[in-house]
């Protein structure tokens, strides 16, 4: 992958012997043009140590393309040099896409923060809009799916219980009342006359 200059100078080697090597950019590594010890990983580490633009950047000559037009943007340098220390060659077409999805409407963009947020939902980190969109669609059949199942459980509850013959709600208390006079008012312990109730109704198929 070829080296992308940033114009910084390097500042390990600007406080250990006051000398001014530029710092290249080569995938998403930032490193020192001469000491090869002297490389970030991470942009803003680099930037905390307050790196200073030494060097002059040559201006990049551009393709000129049938309806195309070069736009000028001001953007903090840190964000230039992230965009081209991720991007590399591609960064203008990687801005360029960016530009037209916002020319064509509305734009959700998600940071970060969010696609964390979404990975715990969607158990996967969303890798682009299409991505996001199949996940939130099979999401919502599942939830679909769930719901029919639901449906149907409730509906063969409700048959089930229509099946039911004879299931009734009692009031014991009353019952017995009503069996102990009736068993005094034909002279029988209630027992006796329970027991009879009970094997007349099996008898005649009561139940």
């Amino acid at each position: 992958m070829p080296s992308l200059r940033t114009g910084y100078s390097c500042p390990s080697c600007k406080r250990a012997t006051g000398d001014t090597n530029e710092i290249v950019a080569e995938g998403r590594i930032l490193k020192c043009s001469k000491v090869a010890e002297h490389q970030w990983a991470d942009m803003q580490d680099f930037l905390d140590l307050r790196p200073q633009i030494e060097f002059k950047m040559e201006q990049q000559k551009s393709v000129n393309q049938p309806n195309h037009t070069p736009i000028t943007v001001n953007v903090p340098v840190r964000v230039k040099n992230s965009i081209q220390s991720r991007f590399g060659d591609k960064a203008d077409a990687t801005v360029a896409g960016v530009l037209s999805m916002m020319a064509e409407g509305e734009v959700l963009v998600v940071g970060e923060t969010d696609l964390h947020r979404l990975a715990t939902i969607l158990k996967e980190r969303p890798k682009n809009g299409s991505h996001l969109y199949g996940m939130v669609y099979a999401l919502t059949e599942e939830i679909k799916e769930a719901k029919q199942l639901s449906e149907a459980a409730v509906k063969d509850l409700k048959a089930y219980e229509g099946m039911s013959v004879g299931r009734v709600v009692v009031n014991l208390e009353d019952q017995f009342a009503n069996a102990s006079d009736r068993a005094r008012a034909e002279n029988m312990p209630l027992a006796v006359w329970v027991s009879r109730c009970l094997k007349n109704g099996l008898e005649n198929s009561w139940f």
